[in-house]
């Protein structure tokens, strides 16, 4: 037990001493006051600064109390130039802790008041109602809540704007420059007119018609041995001409039949290839050569 008293007397004050070392918190302190009954606290308000307390029993004042004595609305704290005062009632008790020394509110006079400092702390005692009241510096704002930066964060803060421009401006000049290449502005400008009268000329000229070989006549075979007089009759008995039927087949009849059959066959295939040609270049040389859409033949007047 000395052990304990000894250890304890080593040091003396060091809880006090630690917090005293805190530096009190700068700026106006508030004013924070209890209600209690029956050793319970039962309400608690933290005033503003410059704010009266006022007690009674309407539901206007800041507690609701009913007591003997006690008027519908009486002032109990209030702000009077810079200093919180405390205005004292007949029936009421309490003791004020001052830097001073404490004060019994007994032996004030009523009515009366007492001035509260900074650091003053206190009870005051109404019927069976007792208030407890301190001041304290006043409690930090809270901050707004705030969501999480995952939360807030959008598509457009996680891109790389420099990177995507560079990026963009790039494809920017190689499409354009590949685009260039490919367009048709830089192709030589064609006459539609001129493209469909050089077609049409080339369609509808035809190729030169090969040189087709003339039969001998009758006429130019048979010549006149003597010559005769045009006033005197003709001697049909002399030189009987025969029919094509009684004449015999002859080396020079027979070269004459075989190249027109080679000369048709070759018409024939001219005509072929020159109706494809035609299929093939649209409807415009069609109706060209159909001649329905040629413009009728003008008149000329002397």
């Amino acid at each position: 037990m000395q052990t304990h008293t000894t250890r304890a007397g080593q040091r003396p004050g060091r809880m006090t001493t630690v917090m005293t070392t805190v530096p009190p918190a700068a700026g106006p302190r508030v004013l924070r006051v209890g209600l209690a009954q029956a050793g319970r606290i039962l309400e608690e308000k933290t005033l503003a600064p410059r704010e009266t307390v006022t007690i009674g029993p309407s539901e206007r004042n800041t507690f609701v109390v009913v007591a003997a004595g006690l008027p519908a609305c009486f002032t109990l704290f209030e702000r009077v130039g810079p200093d919180d005062v405390l205005h004292v009632l007949e029936g009421m008790s309490g003791r004020v802790a001052l830097p001073d020394g404490v004060v019994d509110l007994a032996t004030l006079a009523r009515p009366g008041r007492v001035t509260l400092t900074g650091d003053a702390r206190g009870k005051v005692a109404v019927g069976d109602t007792t208030f407890l009241f301190q001041f304290e510096a006043p409690r930090p704002v809270p901050s707004r809540p705030q969501l999480p930066a995952s939360v807030l964060s959008n598509v457009g803060d996680e891109i790389d704007w420099t990177m995507t421009i560079i990026a963009a401006f790039s494809f920017l000049i190689h499409f354009g420059a590949a685009g260039s290449m490919y367009s048709s502005w830089a192709d030589r400008i064609v006459s539609d007119e001129v493209t469909l009268h050089g077609a049409a000329l080339v369609v509808l000229t035809a190729p030169p018609r090969p040189p087709v070989a003339e039969e001998p006549r009758e006429s130019d075979a048979i010549t006149p041995s003597t010559p005769t007089d045009s006033k005197a009759p003709l001697d049909r008995t002399a030189h009987p001409v025969k029919a094509p039927s009684e004449r015999g087949p002859s080396d020079g009849s027979r070269a004459p039949s075989s190249t027109n059959a080679a000369i048709g066959q070759q018409l024939a295939r001219m005509e072929v290839e020159v109706m494809r040609a035609l299929a093939a270049a649209g409807p415009v040389p069609a109706s060209v050569l159909d001649g329905h859409q040629l413009p009728a033949p003008t008149a000329w007047s002397c």
